[in-house]
């Protein structure tokens, strides 16, 4: 039974991966968002700094030039559930020396199930002449537990939201104190991962997607 099950995530992962990559343009697809605030006051003198890659179908960026920020909802027609968080870490740093990394937690991967993506924001690009992701919106993500005393060796969530004014998502840590930290501004821009890491991600994504069909 477990070796059936197995045969068939694998040819899923490898189906959607190679289905993926030659989709064009596929890489297109796939947005980091970065941030490096300070913490904020109730661990001062921490500053944290991340990424997370969030890969979004090509069919919720096709269409009319969209002057505005618009939200696409996961499980709209163009996504049906596909849009999801594939990488995501944050670093943690001594604010009188930024340079050194004192620890880091991954929230993602592997895989999280259910995925956290909620939505993606997309706006219209007059440079590369194409809708794209401008910013994501989450659930809470994590907990990761932190061993490091500068922060207070609690464990962190991470969310994803959408500030309107700003016209970009912001990132929140919240702490198993229920402290948040500072407010970080996410830029997200399209990125081309490295081929291998590419299928190694869509192969994880095409598996994750069996599993949440089979508990379905």
């Amino acid at each position: 039974m477990f070796a059936r099950l197995e045969k068939a995530l694998w040819a899923v992962g490898t189906a959607s991966a190679l289905l993926l990559a030659s989709v064009a343009p596929a890489q297109a697809a796939v947005y980091t968002g970065k941030w490096d605030p300070a913490y904020g006051p109730s661990l001062p003198g921490l500053g944290f700094q991340g990424s997370a890659d969030f890969f979004v179908p090509d069919a919720c960026l096709s269409g009319p030039a969209l002057t505005s920020a618009t939200q696409i909802l996961d499980f709209a027609s163009c996504s049906s559930g596909a849009m999801s968080l594939l990488t995501a870490e944050i670093e943690f740093y001594d604010l009188a020396a930024p340079a050194t990394i004192l620890e880091t937690l991954v929230f993602a991967p592997p895989a999280l199930i259910p995925d956290p993506t909620f939505s993606a924001y997309v706006k219209y690009n007059s440079i590369t002449g194409k809708n794209e992701v401008v910013g994501m919106t989450t659930v809470f993500i994590g907990p990761e537990t932190s061993a490091l005393a500068l922060a207070g060796l609690r464990s962190f969530e991470m969310v994803f939201v959408w500030n309107e004014a700003l016209g970009k998502s912001e990132v929140y840590l919240k702490d198993s104190t229920g402290v948040a930290s500072n407010p970080a501004t996410a830029n997200f821009t399209a990125t081309v991962p490295e081929p291998g890491s590419l299928a190694l991600v869509f192969a994880a994504l095409g598996a994750g997607w069996a599993v949440r069909r089979r508990r379905a």
